[in-house]
């Protein structure tokens, strides 16, 4: 018989992470996530050093620093602030946990201080903004002092002059006690370089608990029936591909896989883009899996796709912060998968945040339901269907989410897309974009595109998607929906119905169709934009 391991987190919190007292008028008991060895970046030149790696797909050292711009306390504590790079400068975070009082609530007093190395205090009369704003949160800044309440878990961003630069992140979850399943055994990872066969995980019913402090991994495989764990504070130093490797993070295959903790994982060691060496491979990946489930992670300039499920079922994705700068460093993606759920995950890339795709031959994607995360794109798209699309994708809903900012204009990018293009009788139906705020885009609010993917010829079938319920507060675009195909005869674009769209420009009326809010390409015909006609 096995022999049972049951591990109360308490104990581990207590060491490996901050634990700060109600105080300063707040309650509850945060517990902040720490990291060791984390560098300090000294002047503005070493900031800017540090930025421009970002400016190409090499490899990177330090993928975190400490935040050259900002401090934090949290009910008079102090709370660890990081940066990392994205593609227009240093994103700031901290990652919390929050045990609540024995009443169910909590409040949690924030002072946020601007250091003298930022520049988002040197306009005239600057200003902060929390995103999204329909969390309610309202911030005051005096004295380079940020100050703001926080009464729930989620992400919550700290954005100055409405701009998408020297922002920071405060990401705030339930506190939970973690336990290994009954009859599961436990392998313990110390801090160190692991080889490849020593990650090559093979036996069931374990769980793989890596502690605190710093690792270097090739690829960590998962068996079926298996736990990753990261204790808070157990940062993951992913090694290039050239080691010998096969370019994957993390990789699981089977049943019952879960990987859950406070680990931080950073791939900025493994040249991204085209510069991967013997082809691109996601960063974390599961496929063929049934029921696996990703909670609580840090990831860090993923090399290629950042999270991914290829053909699984029963997928839950709860509770991780990304951020990442390289090309095709795609955030969260499910494809080919079927009855997935993704929530609470705040995305920064430098490309399509939260996605499905259908990029292998098997299979269809079938019931995903995205809710409350929160992204911003820095190059590509933020929530939708993108491109890669061999089988057809159905029943997928983005509910309660919210998009930052969706940076770079583009004709086929943006807040919410649609897109295909490649393969013959493909459908993509019944999608669903639901209670959305959009706080800034440079693209068009809605973006429905079939056209030339990788050469190949024009082909697939868009109809019945879904908007209701948007609202937009600055959309630098001037469009509300573009539409495009570029082979009407084989790429065919069908019934798209908008409702309660609102923009800075106002509300969106069939009235507005024939005005510049509305972008065709091709002989799509307008009247099956249907506008105001959901209950």
């Amino acid at each position: 018989m096995k022999k049972l391991y049951v591990w109360v987190m308490s104990v581990m919190f207590a060491i490996c992470a901050l634990s700060l007292t109600a105080c300063a008028g707040g309650s509850g008991k945060v517990y902040a996530v720490t990291y060791d060895g984390v560098k300090t970046l000294g002047s503005i030149g070493e900031i800017g050093g540090y930025t421009v790696a970002a400016t190409n797909n090499d490899a990177a050292a330090d993928g975190i620093v400490a935040s050259p711009y900002f401090t934090l306390e949290i009910n008079g504590a102090g709370v660890p602030v990081y940066g990392a790079r994205t593609t227009n400068g240093i994103h700031s975070f901290s990652y919390v946990d929050v045990e609540r009082e024995k009443g169910g609530e909590f409040l949690l007093n924030i002072r946020l201080t601007v250091s003298d190395s930022a520049a988002v205090l040197e306009k005239p009369s600057p200003t902060v903004t929390v995103l999204p704003e329909s969390a309610g949160v309202s911030a005051t800044l005096k004295n380079r002092v940020v100050s703001a309440k926080l009464k729930k878990t989620g992400s919550f961003s700290f954005v100055f002059n409405k701009g998408y630069t020297e922002a920071f992140t405060l990401f705030v979850a339930e506190y939970e006690v973690f336990s290994a399943p009954d009859g599961y055994q436990t392998t313990e990872l110390a801090p160190g370089e692991h080889t490849a066969k020593e990650t090559n995980f093979t036996q069931g019913e374990t769980v793989y608990r890596f502690k605190a402090g710093r690792h270097k991994t090739d690829v960590i495989r998962l068996p079926a029936d298996s736990v990753l764990y990261f204790e808070p504070g157990a940062y993951i130093e992913v090694t290039p591909v050239t080691t010998g490797g096969d370019g994957y993070a993390i990789r699981g295959v089977g049943k019952n896989i879960r990987v859950a903790g406070r680990g931080l994982i950073d791939m900025s060691a493994c040249p991204g883009g085209d510069r991967v060496a013997g082809g691109r491979r996601p960063g974390i990946s599961f496929y063929g899996a049934k029921n696996v489930s990703v909670e609580g992670l840090t990831i860090i300039n993923s090399h290629t796709w950042t999270l991914t499920f290829s053909n699984c079922e029963t997928v839950k994705v709860k509770n991780n912060l990304l951020l990442g700068y390289r090309t095709y460093s795609d955030g969260i993606m499910l494809s080919d998968c079927r009855d997935g759920i993704v929530e609470d995950c705040f995305v920064r890339t430098g490309d399509d945040a939260v996605e499905v795709k259908s990029a292998s031959d098997e299979g269809t994607t079938d019931n995903i339901l995205f809710q409350r995360c929160a992204v911003w794109t820095d190059k590509a798209s933020a929530y939708g269907a993108i491109y890669e699309t061999n089988r057809d994708i159905k029943n997928v809903t983005f509910r309660d989410c919210s998009v930052g900012f969706a940076v770079q204009a583009s004709i086929n990018a943006g807040p919410m897309v649609i897109q295909q293009g490649r393969t013959p009788n493909t459908k993509i139906h019944d999608i669903r974009f639901e209670n959305i705020e959009v706080y800034t885009t440079y693209n068009p609010v809605i973006n429905i595109t079939i056209r030339s993917y990788g050469g190949n010829s024009i082909y697939g079938n868009i109809y019945d998607i879904y908007f209701k319920n948007i609202t937009v507060a600055h959309n630098r675009s001037g469009v509300a929906v573009n539409v495009r195909s570029d082979n009407t005869a084989t790429g065919k674009i069908g019934a798209i119905y908008v409702d309660s769209l609102t923009t800075d420009a106002g509300g969106f009326t069939a009235d507005d169709i024939a005005t510049d809010a509305v972008k065709t390409h091709a002989g799509w015909d307008t009247s099956n934009l249907k506008v105001n006609t959901l209950s």
